[in-house]
């Protein structure tokens, strides 16, 4: 370790601390997730303020950002799935559910620690959580199965709106201060 081999320890600046413990995982797994999209011969859509063109294998599917909320909205309760590289719960994952999205999910080791998204939301329930060795079964099974992905949409929906909106956030920092 760092510590170990140096006797001046190294203070990372948050930016460069995100980037090594974070953003890394985050590329790799998105780069995953289309990877394994591409194979079904399904195009992605791209959307965002314009990483994605770094990515020449991915640039023709890039068309840029969303302007207004109800675009975002409105592009979560239309697309079949919406991928999360899943590197912890991010507030799009809960706007894509709130929404009536329905989020596919990349499994992680922490999903189930503290604040991971299973200690939050049911699997298959809520979100679907793949892995690259499930990812094609699980795509093939939700694209043949738009119920299933109706059903799914309104549960997420209905559990964010009960339990997770920023009332309850506020209320439980509230609880918090109070103990």
């Amino acid at each position: 370790s760092l510590k170990q081999r140096f006797s001046v320890h190294p203070v990372l600046d948050k930016v460069l601390y995100y980037d090594l413990g974070c953003r890394v995982i985050r590329m790799r797994n998105r780069n995953q997730l289309l990877h394994l999209l591409l194979s079904t011969r399904d195009a992605p859509v791209l959307y965002g303020t314009g990483g994605w063109e770094a990515w020449p294998q991915y640039r023709p599917f890039f068309r840029g950002p969303l302007e207004h909320p109800a675009e975002v909205c409105r592009l979560y309760q239309d697309s079949r799935l919406n991928l999360h590289e899943g590197v912890g719960i991010h507030f799009r994952s809960m706007d894509c559910m709130s929404a009536g999205g329905v989020l596919f999910y990349l499994a992680s080791p922490d999903d189930d620690q503290p604040g991971g998204i299973n200690t939050l939301f049911a699997p298959g329930e809520h979100f679907v959580s793949v892995t690259k060795e499930n990812f094609i079964e699980q795509y093939h099974e939700l694209m043949n199965h738009p119920e299933q992905r109706k059903t799914i949409a309104q549960q997420a929906a209905r559990e964010i709106r009960a339990h997770h909106t920023w009332e309850h956030r506020a209320a439980k920092i509230m609880a918090d201060l109070n103990r």
